[in-house]
């Protein structure tokens, strides 16, 4: 029922083999040229296995939902000296591990702001909540010597 609300948006490293499958209809949603700050500004409710730009949607303020149905064996894909930086114990949005779990958790979370759990979780991994990043990076770069 929220499909029509559905964008697909796939890893930068990857769309430019994506916008040639337009006949594909697990891409019937994607827009060749969508740009990750635009979809992330408009974003309530955002759907990913392990990708960082969750990190950036919640900041935004959308709600995350972490699909890890395929992680232990996306893992051993890795090797053993992978490992994700997110834990379940710091998870800022629900982790599904079923279809069942994700169409339930998709339901609940998009009408609805982040849990206060998620929100604590984020904020043990992310010092940072004043939107002066980039302001931070140009001084340690300028103090480092880069600029």
């Amino acid at each position: 029922d929220l499909k029509d609300k559905l964008v697909a948006l796939p890893h930068p490293l990857i769309q430019d083999q994506v916008e040639g499958l337009g006949d594909d209809p697990v891409w019937k949603y994607y827009t060749p040229g969508m740009k990750y700050d635009t979809v992330l500004s408009r974003t309530r409710l955002f759907v990913t296995d392990y990708s960082s730009i969750a990190y950036d949607a919640f900041y935004r303020g959308a709600s995350v939902v972490f699909f890890w149905k395929d992680k232990d064996e996306c893992m051993k894909e890795y090797g053993k000296s992978a490992h994700l930086m997110l834990t379940e114990d710091l998870a800022f949005g629900d982790i599904c591990m079923t279809e069942e779990e994700l169409r339930a958790s998709v339901r609940e979370s998009y009408d609805n702001p982040p849990k206060q759990e998620y929100e604590d979780n984020y904020r043990k991994i992310v010092a940072f909540h004043d939107g002066k990043n980039t302001d931070r990076f140009i001084a340690m770069a300028k103090k480092d010597g880069i600029l």
